[in-house]
């Protein structure tokens, strides 16, 4: 038996995380056997590039890119971060990911997401991607 750490408590029949980095007993994701069906998680993937005009210093983006992040994740309840550019002052590459249950409701909230952005960012929505993973 695996010791303490490399078991996941609360998930009868789960089984331990081996040495070989797998599940015990389980063919892995969607697989016979698996631990997930075909219509399980679904992960919607954004990301937002943003132009921020008058910003003089790394220290006024990071200031405004932090505090959009912090707005983001407690509303949306998105996984958020600074992604690219980190060392362009007046550009900001953020990436958002959610995991759900149903492909429309995540791509809802990531587009509430967008919206968000655009009517609350520090700057001006250059551009951006969505992208579900199934």
């Amino acid at each position: 038996m695996a010791d303490d750490r490399d078991v996941w408590r609360g998930k009868e029949g789960w089984g331990d995380f081996g040495s070989e980095g797998g599940w015990s007993g389980h063919a892995g994701l969607g697989g016979a056997g698996g631990c997930f069906d075909q219509d399980g998680s679904r992960v919607g993937l954004l990301e937002v590039r943003l132009d921020l005009p008058g910003l003089r210093s790394l220290k006024e983006k990071r200031g405004g890119v932090k505090g959009l992040l912090e707005r983001i994740r407690h509303r949306f309840q998105v996984s958020a971060a600074e992604v690219g550019a980190l060392d362009q002052w007046q550009t900001a590459h953020l990436g958002f990911a959610l995991v759900g249950n149903e492909t429309a409701h995540v791509q809802s909230r990531l587009q509430k997401v967008v919206a968000f952005i655009e009517d609350n960012g520090p700057g001006h929505l250059v551009d951006y991607r969505l992208e579900m993973v199934t």
